[in-house]
């Protein structure tokens, strides 16, 4: 929380701003709100005012290199016996919430009280505060902006310690946060798994710096950073004290460090999904900060070209999570690493990654472009595989399913006589994107099949295809199985770290709402209902849209929210609401426009739904009703039914043509029902 002023106009304008505009009219504001504060709530405001400010101005007027009292206090906790006992409380606890920089503020606030009046008056107002408040003023003043001479004596006070925690002191001001886990150091001292050119599974020795891999060594420098204020730790947590990143300037941060401190995040960071298990995302999101701010060292340090190998791998794995700005920078960033690690195997997994980004993000809407693989083996790799499986992806998105079958049979004999790992790696990946195929042909027992399959073997891929299990089992009949293995996943991601469940839990709950509307669907067509009504349906398919993942960028979102609006529509079609209906439909148009094969048939869908609502509603020229006729004909020669979509290729084309049948209309045929 911060201030902000109002204008007259009702903008909220900026502090700051105010500050260099008004600057009169910014004091007479904080001046009625002081008073306020005084009279309403805290009647010692002005008091607590003082006593910040002489903390504030001991920080400006700090002696520095000179100082030795509250220096001996830092190293050894030793004080002068003769200091007064409440000031003796005031000076531990200002060291124990705000640290080095607090301390000193409130020991030169409060000096020789017994001589100076001001100094004696922020010793008693701090001695009678109560302890909650204190506390807290103390932990801002860790934080207040300081003079010259606190840097200058932070530096001399590191420079007294041992050289093992210098070089960790060092080592954490250079990854740059005030938080990290210490699962980064704890991976740090195993070897990190990884694959290797040939697609074998490799794990390469730890060569980060041996104060790490030591224990023993990394647990007494860490709790000597302790003991002066640098650091603290709490359960899997190490907090970096912000004041010394802000004071120290470059300190402690050669570029020899920097290269450390790029190798031991760099070494740590997960590289695949296969060799980490459920621990992948957590692990991912927590060391996601340090080696965002790690990779800009880069062009200054002179890392190997094993470091760089690590490097590329580690941004590769990091383009997995954030917005689409970060997943372009890191794989830029990874492609000029794996140039200078020197490996072409490594340079074509960075540009198939480039590649996998495009196409999430709507760019890749031609024919399916190729990475070439040197083949640094006999045997196709798992990247070879990747490789075929993306270009398999991009032909469905063109709708060119039997394409995409063909490119999946140029890798499908390989897997069996690969290493045990890797083969199940790749028949993994390319049964998920079978069973895909499978599901958009409308093959949904061929896909059930793969899929469970997958879901079986717990495998990387375990979670989507769930997703698309639930899909093809609502399509088979078997709703209610869908919503209980979808109910069951549910439950699991729900125990998972808050970082890793906001995209799955979305994910599962989308599936979720489309198998309850399958369930109404099955209901409307074999009863043959004409109206249907499902608030709560709707509602859930609301708090979908308004999820985080759904209002991302790239093609899988953009699916998500056609799923939904089409939803929508149906559901107001069902409850006779016209307008809505309308609305939705044209909605989900608009999200469906340059989509080739499916947004054709979207727009089938939707024609042939506003058809039947019109018809519904009456008045409608006979003229206007044989031209959407026409259309829906010609558009159904043109895309045959599509299944990306649950429901959408099978059960509510029955439901339309059942109600045109029911007015004796006769059959208008779209494509070929399964």
């Amino acid at each position: 929380m911060r201030l902000a002023c109002v204008a007259n106009d009702q903008k909220i304008l900026e502090l700051d701003t105010v500050l260099k505009t008004n600057p009169s009219a910014v004091r007479s504001l904080l001046s009625a709100a002081l008073f306020e504060c005084v009279r309403t709530r805290y009647p010692d405001t002005i008091d607590h005012l003082l006593a910040e400010r002489s903390i504030r101005d001991a920080l400006h007027a700090f002696p520095g290199r000179q100082e030795r009292q509250v220096t001996a206090y830092v190293l050894t906790r030793a004080l002068d016996p003769r200091v007064n006992p409440a000031r003796v409380r005031m000076i531990q606890q200002a060291f124990l919430a705000g640290g080095p920089v607090a301390l000193a503020g409130v020991f030169f606030a409060t000096i020789d009280s017994h001589r100076n009046v001001q100094n004696r008056e922020t010793l008693d107002y701090l001695a009678r505060m109560d302890e909650p408040a204190r506390l807290e003023l103390f932990l801002r003043a860790g934080r207040f902006p300081c003079g010259p001479g606190i840097g200058v004596w932070l530096a001399r006070l590191l420079d007294k310690l041992d050289l093992d925690s210098k070089d960790l002191a060092g080592l954490l001001l250079c990854l740059g946060q005030d938080i990290l886990p210490t699962a980064l150091f704890e991976h740090a001292r195993l070897p990190s798994r990884t694959w290797g050119e040939d697609g074998e599974v490799v794990d390469t020795p730890s060569n980060v710096p041996l104060l790490i891999r030591n224990e023993r060594r990394f647990a007494h420098a860490l709790q000597t950073l302790i003991q002066v204020g640098l650091a603290s730790t709490e359960g899997k947590v190490i907090y970096v004290r912000d004041s010394f990143r802000a004071q120290l300037g470059d300190w402690g941060q050669s570029l020899h460090q920097r290269e450390q401190a790029v190798r031991l995040v760099s070494h740590s960071f997960p590289k695949h999904k296969t060799h980490h298990g459920d621990e992948y995302i957590s692990l991912c999101h927590g060391l996601l900060p340090a080696f965002r701010h790690i990779i800009a060292y880069l062009p200054s340090i002179m890392a190997s070209r094993s470091s760089m190998y690590q490097v590329t791998e580690a941004c590769l794995s990091a383009s997995r999570f954030l917005d689409e700005a970060w997943k372009r920078k890191v794989v830029g960033i990874g492609q000029y690493a794996a140039d200078r690690s020197g490996s072409t195997v490594l340079s074509a997994r960075a540009a198939l990654r480039r590649l996998a980004i495009e196409r999430m993000y709507g760019e890749c809407k031609g024919s399916p472009n190729d990475v070439p693989f040197p083949q640094t083996s006999q045997q196709p790799s798992l990247f070879f595989v990747e490789a075929i499986c993306l270009r398999a992806q991009q032909y469905v998105d063109l709708g060119l399913l039997a394409s995409a079958h063909g490119e999946l049979s140029r890798c499908s004999v390989t897997a069996s006589t690969t290493p045990a790992l890797l083969g199940r790696v790749q028949q993994q990946e390319i049964t998920y994107m079978r069973a895909k195929v499978y599901r958009f042909e409308g093959q949904f027992a061929a896909a059930r099949d793969l899929l469970v399959n997958l879901v079986g073997q717990q495998s990387h891929l375990a979670g989507k295809a769930t997703f698309h299990l639930s899909a093809v089992e609502c399509e088979l009949g078997h709703v209610e199985q869908a919503m209980a293995t979808l109910e069951a996943r549910l439950e699991q991601v729900h125990l998972r770290p808050e970082e890793c469940r906001d995209r799955a839990r979305s994910r599962l709950e989308l599936a979720l709402a489309n198998a309850q509307l399958m369930q109404v669907l099955f209901q409307v067509r074999d009863r043959r209902l004409s109206w249907y009504s499902h608030p709560a349906l709707r509602d859930s398919y609301i708090r979908c849209l308004a999820s985080p993942p759904a209002r991302a960028n790239g093609i899988s979102t953009v699916l998500s929210q056609i799923s939904i609006a089409a939803a929508l529509a149906i559901l107001a079609h069902l409850r006779g609401d016209f307008d809505t209906a309308l609305a939705e439909w044209n909605r989900t148009l608009e999200l469906a426009r340059g989509r080739g094969v499916l947004g054709q048939y979207i727009e089938l869908l939707v024609a042939y739904s506003t058809l039947d609502l019109r018809l519904r509603r009456g008045g409608v020229d006979v003229a206007d009703l044989g031209d959407l006729e026409d259309k829906v004909r010609t558009l159904s020669a043109q895309t045959g039914r599509q299944y990306h979509f649950v429901g959408l290729g099978t059960t509510w084309p029955d439901i339309l043509g059942g109600w045109r049948e029911d007015r004796g209309r006769g059959h208008l045929s779209i494509g070929i029902p399964l």
